[in-house]
């Protein structure tokens, strides 16, 4: 029921994208790819964006990436999957990647997998990183030179600088080239790691990069210092480093500073009580929804719904959800209004054409505060025209 079930790539051979994008810190969140058969035969390059030609890539978080790419030719055929790009000839730096990537290919194709790009040319690629699960088999026994990566499939021309790979990553089809940092290399890594625990792939012993870390060694040091020492660069070329990392404590892997995502990517708590009153802030309908999973209003929920509403929220017994003690309830940081697609009415295209009551005093009432903050919320919508369960008998906002 999403608007984007099946992302079509951002570019391919036939017209390439050749700009500069910036993510400013920002994330992209539950990317799904379906190219079993769904997408164009023509689409060989697979990701956000498919084949980049130029320019530059940067700031951008990609959050739970889901690539399926299956598929099968009788003619030879070069795929190229990653949860950022297919292919990049250009710059990347500042960037990430977490989720999954299943590729599947028989006949006379071979492929490209990284977790954050299946194939990359010069300029290269800069303080980036990627936690993706990756899995590369085949439907048939042909002898390919499949080329699978944490980070990046086939290095092809150009450089790696200061980034590392963790995540699962499997290679079971005949002739696979599988990395912990990259499949094969033509190009310069240097000061860039994979963690040889999650990706259950060995350090090769060579002492030439990328080289493989245990998890404890990727973890320590919290600075730069050992093997990162190198990690503070200098990104726009300004002659000054530009201090892009933060390394967290030693049970936690370095992120990208920019945008706060270095609390989000650690799995550290993110405050959603910023003035310290008590009460968790809602700016989204989402969150507003989610607090029928939270009737006391505490931030200590166990489900699901209200975990993807709050992301990274503390729910531990100390300092749930950034308040300074026990949480209370709810406040409005922003008007809501549930014509999402501001046509002035509020039907099945909305996210919520028909709301359920928040709380119910035969099962659960709703016991928390709730300040609205003067804000409103628009075009609330309820018909329980035989379509809610017998035992909603209080109808609002809130039920009871």
């Amino acid at each position: 029921n999403d608007d984007y079930p099946n992302w079509t790539p951002l570019g391919d051979i036939s017209g390439w994208y050749a700009a500069n994008f910036n993510g400013n810190g920002h994330t992209i969140s539950n990317l799904t790819i379906n190219v079993t058969g769904q997408l164009p035969e023509n689409i060989v390059y697979v990701g956000l964006f498919g084949f980049i030609n130029g320019g530059t890539v940067e700031n951008v978080g990609l959050l739970d990436v889901d690539i399926t790419d299956v598929r099968t030719r009788s003619v030879s055929v070069l795929y190229r999957s990653g949860a950022l790009a297919g292919y990049v000839s250009g710059t990347v730096r500042t960037s990430y990647a977490t989720g999954n990537i299943r590729a599947t290919v028989g006949g006379n194709t071979t492929s490209l997998v990284g977790g954050l790009i299946g194939g990359l040319g010069s300029p290269g690629l800069d303080a980036c990183w990627a936690d993706v699960d990756i899995t590369g088999s085949s439907t048939s026994t042909h002898v390919t030179s499949d080329k699978v990566g944490g980070l990046v499939g086939q290095l092809i021309l150009g450089a790696i600088n200061a980034s590392y790979a963790r995540g699962t990553i499997s290679g079971t089809r005949s002739g696979t080239v599988v990395g912990g940092l990259v499949g094969t290399s033509g190009g310069t890594i240097t000061a860039s790691y994979w963690d040889t625990v999650d990706s259950n792939i060995a350090d090769d012993g060579d002492n030439n990069p990328p080289e493989g870390e245990p998890t404890r060694d990727l973890q320590n040091p919290t600075g730069y210092t050992g093997i990162y020492s190198s990690w503070n660069i200098d990104l726009d070329n300004d002659g000054n480093p530009d201090d892009p990392w933060s390394f967290g404590t030693r049970s936690q892997y370095p992120v990208l500073k920019y945008g706060g995502h270095d609390r989000v990517a650690q799995g550290q708590p993110v405050d959603y009580d910023t003035d310290n009153d008590g009460l968790i802030e809602i700016a989204t309908l989402a969150q507003l929804d989610a607090i029928r999973h939270d009737l006391n209003g505490d931030g200590d929920p166990s489900n699901p719904a209200y975990n993807s509403a709050f992301p990274h929220g503390e729910r531990s017994a100390a300092g749930r959800m950034g308040c300074p003690a026990t949480c209370a309830g709810y406040e409005l940081v922003t008007d809501l209004d549930f014509d999402t697609d501001g046509d002035g009415d509020v039907d099945n295209v909305d996210a919520y054409p028909s709301w359920a009551s928040i709380g119910n005093a035969a099962a659960a009432p709703y016991t928390a505060n709730f300040n609205g903050n003067g804000h409103t919320i628009a075009q609330l919508t309820i018909n329980e025209t035989g379509s809610f369960p017998a035992a909603f008998n209080y109808v609002g906002l809130f039920g009871y």
